[in-house]
């Protein structure tokens, strides 16, 4: 079995694939839009991220596939908060995988109730718009073949 690690750290809205060990993992940007039908009811759909106007939300997705013949083991997944945009508490969480964010650019990792932020010699709770990064670690091997994705919400300021 092999280990495979993968931070991303571009913060652009465009698909980017990365590569290690035969890990492949492409990020997406698409913008949630929200339509009412004539019942009244509202229903989501994602769009890609051409062009995202302030308030909106920005889901940004890691989809990844195991190419190798073997399972990938210690699998951690990075991705930066994007400047101007918010980050939505709850949205990277994901039942498969440990989801741990940061407020420090990566420094350090956290769930989100037990971060802080320091302001001079002031210590407060972190607050959504505080939030630099998001990883996922998969605390169980990848199978060979297997593919799936993670995401988090973000609204552009």
């Amino acid at each position: 079995m092999r280990t495979a690690i993968i931070a991303l750290l571009a913060s652009t809205v465009f698909s980017m694939p990365a590569m290690a060990s035969s890990l492949t993992v492409e990020q997406r940007a698409e913008v949630i839009k929200v339509t009412k039908t004539e019942d009244g009811t509202k229903s989501q759909a994602l769009v890609p991220a051409e062009r995202v106007q302030p308030g909106e939300t920005v889901r940004f997705t890691l989809s990844w596939t195991n190419e190798m013949d073997e399972a990938a083991e210690n699998v951690v997944l990075e991705m930066p908060v994007p400047e101007h945009m918010i980050f939505v508490v709850g949205s990277a969480e994901n039942e498969e995988v440990e989801t741990l964010l940061s407020v420090d650019n990566g420094a350090t990792y956290a769930e989100f109730g037990q971060l802080d932020v320091s302001e001079g010699e002031d210590i407060r709770p972190a607050e959504a718009e505080d939030v630099t990064h998001v990883k996922w670690i998969f605390n169980t091997p990848l199978d060979a073949g297997a593919d799936g994705e993670v995401h988090f919400d973000a609204r552009l300021k």
